[in-house]
């Protein structure tokens, strides 16, 4: 049995080689199966190592044995095996290219127009007052805590609940301000963008930090990261930078936050966490190997997740047929046209609860099944048939940005949240509903100031 697990995670390391082999010299940070590749090591892969090298580390779960992982990474593999059939065959079927160059053709080419604002600096003041605004707003509400733990609790209010989808997407507006005047210093090459482009970026950071959410840290950095890969080239040295940031002090600091008991006073709290933080460090060694284990063996773990899922459905869940995917048309309507609209995180907490990954009790902790999971919900061993779509579907919008083979301000922002959003992994509504409210905000924003460009398009060619 063990054998079947090495002989299944080295499959999943012969995926990465291959997507880079298929990529030959587009191997681009910003395309999609490089980075989902990666990550799908890393999610299924390495946290798989450090469950067979400690076993005991996982007996807490009813669930956990050899068998049951080994079944888990069978359909995790099937379904990247689907997924790479389908984003790669238009490279191999005429019928499936010409579909998508017809579905592409059919949407206005947005690599047509760039943004012109006369008075920028007026508009990224326009768009922090905004969202610093709805951001105090948040907080006042109950809102801004990912995790609450003593006397940090917040209730939040009525107000919120009605107009919570607001008041996050207002608070996104001084990240689409950063991403402004990055794409300017990209385009100009200006050192005064440049430090206002930080400055932003760690205004953006300090704000996320307090709140417990690693992904509002990452959100940011990723933009920028990706943003800069778009009109220059690889940045290895700032990925390198970044992964060793989220390792040796995001992870582990925000751990920590998250699992004291808070006094509602950010400044002594973060007082006291960084104290802790730091005094991890005497033996810097061994705290190495527990960060490690912290972020791969739990944090990382999706592998514990899908084993629990094949294992446990569809005795503990009915399948759900599709349900969850369906729930993306519900998920885009307003709360504000409709107050009693079904939520769609509820279904994190419910999982977590029903497949024993948190107390039956805790009502407050989300579970994410990730994408590959709700394959399994909705449709058992059949849904590798998903992967396929899920590939071609990422193939439809890859192709639409890079049709013209060059991104414009205006484009570039728009595929840098488009491509974030594809590498969450989350659940497919919760996921794409809030990336169509993103851009909803950042086009009634931005194209106001969109001219069209004045070039010669070149023919596209699918790769």
């Amino acid at each position: 049995m063990v054998f079947l697990i090495y002989l299944q995670i080295a499959l999943l390391a012969s995926f990465v080689i291959f997507v880079f082999f298929m990529e030959g010299k587009n191997v681009k940070l910003f395309n999609p199966p490089i980075l989902i590749s990666i990550i799908y090591l890393i999610e299924y892969g390495v946290s798989t190592l450090y469950m067979v090298s400690d076993p005991a580390h996982f007996w807490r779960y009813d669930f956990y044995e050899i068998g049951i992982v080994n079944k888990g990474l069978l359909f995790v593999n099937l379904v990247f095996i689907l997924f790479l059939l389908g984003y790669y065959s238009p490279k191999y079927s005429i019928g499936i290219r010409n579909w998508i160059v017809k579905i592409i053709d059919k949407i206005p080419d947005i690599n047509k127009y760039t943004i012109q604002i006369k008075n920028l600096i007026l508009m990224i003041v326009i768009l922090l007052i905004a969202g610093w605004t709805a951001r105090i707003l948040v907080i006042l509400c109950g809102g801004y805590y990912h995790i609450e733990s003593g006397n940090a609790q917040a209730v939040k209010s009525e107000f919120y609940d009605t107009y919570s989808q607001y008041l996050v997407m207002g608070s996104l507006l001084p990240t689409i301000a950063l991403s402004l005047i990055f794409s300017e210093w990209l385009t100009k090459n200006k050192q005064s963008y440049l430090f206002v482009s930080v400055l932003f970026l760690l205004l953006e950071i300090l704000y996320a930090l307090p709140s417990g959410s690693k992904e509002r840290i990452l959100l940011p950095i990723s933009l920028v990261l990706f943003m800069y890969s778009l009109k220059k080239k690889l940045p290895i040295i700032p990925l390198l930078i970044t992964v060793v940031l989220f390792i040796l002090f995001v992870f582990p600091f925000v751990g920590i936050y998250r699992n004291i008991v808070l006094s509602g006073n950010v400044f002594n709290d973060m007082l006291l966490v960084s104290y802790i933080y730091f005094q991890l460090f005497e033996n810097f060694g061994v705290t190495i190997s527990e960060i490690f284990n912290y972020i791969f063996a739990d944090r990382f773990n999706f592998s514990i997740v899908i084993s629990a899922i094949v294992e446990k459905t569809p005795a503990v869940w009915d399948f759900k047929y599709g349900y969850t995917y369906f729930i993306f048309f519900l998920s885009i309507i307003p709360r504000i046209i409709w107050p009693d609209k079904p939520g769609i995180a509820i279904y994190g907490n419910e999982f977590g609860r029903m497949y024993g990954f948190i107390s039956p009790v805790d009502f407050g902790t989300s579970i994410d099944m990730g994408w590959v999971g709700e394959m399994f919900v909705n449709f058992g061993w059949f849904g590798i048939v998903c992967g396929f779509f899920y590939g071609l579907f990422y193939r439809v919008i890859y192709e639409y940005f890079i049709r013209d083979g060059r991104f414009t301000p205006l484009s570039g922002i728009f595929y840098v949240l488009t491509l974030y959003y594809m590498l969450r992994g989350g659940m497919f509504a919760l996921q794409f509903s809030g990336l169509m409210k993103i851009l909803l905000v950042v086009c009634i924003i931005l194209l106001p100031f969109a001219r069209r460009v004045k070039r010669r398009t070149q023919k596209q060619e699918m790769l």
